[in-house]
């Protein structure tokens, strides 16, 4: 989590952080940052929350 911290615009490692929180049984906190990360434009996070089923975040909608 420090990593996305420090920079915001490493949308590679928010997904990655997210992924990991998944797998540990985090799905929320986790959710939260693949969808950071899909909003920022990550094309990997948002073929994720596609493929999971999950819809995708309004404010996706206008960042294409």
């Amino acid at each position: 989590m420090k990593i996305y911290k420090e920079n915001s615009l490493d949308t590679t490692a928010c997904f990655g952080v997210g992924v990991c929180l998944v797998k540990l049984g985090k799905e929320q906190l986790g959710l939260d940052y693949i969808k950071k990360a899909a909003f920022q434009g990550n094309a990997e996070a948002r073929k994720y929350l596609r493929e999971a089923g999950g819809s995708r975040p309004k404010e996706m909608l206008y960042a294409v």
